[in-house]
């Protein structure tokens, strides 16, 4: 029998030039990305740390965390997947000056294994022991790393990684998927633009390809649907 991941994630991760302390939630507020009362106080605000070397706050729907040269929005619920895209999107048209070369259309998944046969079941496929005989006694896969070129026209690649999972125990699996771009030319680009472009283009066919993927390497077998 399929079943779901015990847990899921979704981030959008920008790569660039970023002023941390102007990602504050009041910013966010007075431009109406966030919910707000009617002086623009954002509301529902879990926790807040704004320094000029980061800003790091919280919502029940996303996080944020912004460094100089990250920007990292985060949700672990599937309901707010399109939305936040929509605050990535929104928040980059604004500031749209701001240098923006890498971008990671990020999933990741934990999978809790029906029992200990099954969980080593995902370790012998991957990665088979009969190649490590005589090198290491009882081997067993710790974390395996795949990239592949893209098949669109874009600069970037697709990484997954599959690891035992550290939030799912016992039997867990983690299945991280890393749906990487860039901009064409680094020297000339000068904002956000570009990416943004892709990030409202390419983010729902990223989201289902990334559960495809998961869901092939678990069962090993192409899905369906």
């Amino acid at each position: 029998m399929k079943t779901s991941p015990e847990l899921e994630q979704a981030s959008i991760v920008f790569l660039g030039s970023f002023n941390p302390a102007i990602f504050h939630p009041s910013w966010f507020a007075a431009h109406d990305l966030i919910p707000c009362d009617d002086q623009k106080v954002p509301k529902g605000i879990n926790r807040t740390l704004v320094l000029p070397e980061i800003t790091d706050f919280s919502t029940e729907d996303f996080s944020l965390q912004v460094q100089a040269q990250r920007f990292a929005l985060r949700t672990t619920n599937a309901s707010f997947y399109e939305s936040l895209r929509d605050l990535a999107y929104s928040t980059f048209s604004i500031l749209h000056h701001t240098p923006i070369i890498k971008m990671g259309l990020n999933r990741d998944f934990h999978f809790r294994m029906p029992d200990i046969d099954a969980w080593h079941e995902i370790g012998h496929r991957l990665a088979p022991k009969e190649h490590w005989k005589g090198l290491l006694h009882h081997p067993g896969l710790r974390h395996l790393s795949m990239e592949g070129e893209r098949q669109d026209d874009y600069k970037g690649f697709i990484r997954v990684i599959v690891e035992p999972s550290n939030e799912i125990k016992p039997h867990g699996v983690h299945i991280g998927v890393n749906d990487h771009y860039e901009v064409h030319d680094p020297e000339k680009n000068k904002g956000s633009i570009e990416l943004i472009e892709i990030l409202q283009k390419m983010w729902s066919k990223s989201i289902n390809s990334a559960s495809k993927t998961a869901q092939t390497i678990i069962w090993g077998e192409e899905m369906t649907t």
